[in-house]
C-alpha cells in the first residue's frame, strides 16, 4: 500500500479510439476475413488507414501528497472513486513530497482484435477493387 494521500483530483470521460493501420487490415491472418484487393493502395503498411471507436476512457488528473509518492509512477495502481486507475504519467516534487499524476480506466471493455476483425470483414464484402 502506497503512503500517499489524494489532495485534489477531477475526472473525465472521454471516447477511446483505436488506430488500425493498412498491415492489420490487409495483412494475412488465417482467423480473420483477408481481402484480395487493396483499398489503401497509396498507403504504406505502416500507415493509419482508420480509428474506431472501441470504449470508453475515465482519465483522472490528481495531486497526491505523503512520502510515497516517489513510488507512483507510470503502472502504478491507484484507487478513486471505485475505479482502479493505471499511472500513465507522474510528475514529482520532492521538495513538498506531491505528484500530479494522470491516469486511466476503461468504463467499457475494448476489444480492438473484434472490432478488426468486423472491418476485415466489411472489406472483404465489399470486394471492389
Amino acid at each position: 500500500m502506497i503512503d500517499a494521500v489524494i489532495v485534489s483530483a477531477r475526472t473525465e470521460e472521454r471516447p477511446f479510439l483505436h488506430a488500425f493501420t493498412k498491415n492489420d487490415i490487409v495483412g494475412s491472418c488465417p482467423t480473420m476475413a483477408n481481402l484480395n484487393y487493396d483499398p489503401f493502395p497509396d498507403n504504406k503498411p505502416d500507415d493509419i488507414v482508420r480509428r474506431e471507436l472501441i470504449g470508453r476512457e475515465l482519465l483522472l488528473h490528481a495531486t497526491l501528497k505523503g512520502k510515497d509518492v516517489v513510488n507512483v509512477r507510470p503502472g502504478t495502481a491507484l484507487h478513486h472513486e471505485g475505479h482502479a486507475f493505471m499511472i500513465k504519467e507522474a510528475e514529482i516534487d520532492f521538495m513538498d513530497n506531491t505528484s500530479k499524476v494522470e491516469g486511466s480506466a476503461f468504463l467499457t471493455d475494448c476489444e480492438p482484435r473484434q472490432t478488426l476483425m468486423k472491418l476485415r470483414e466489411m472489406f472483404a464484402a465489399s470486394n471492389r477493387p
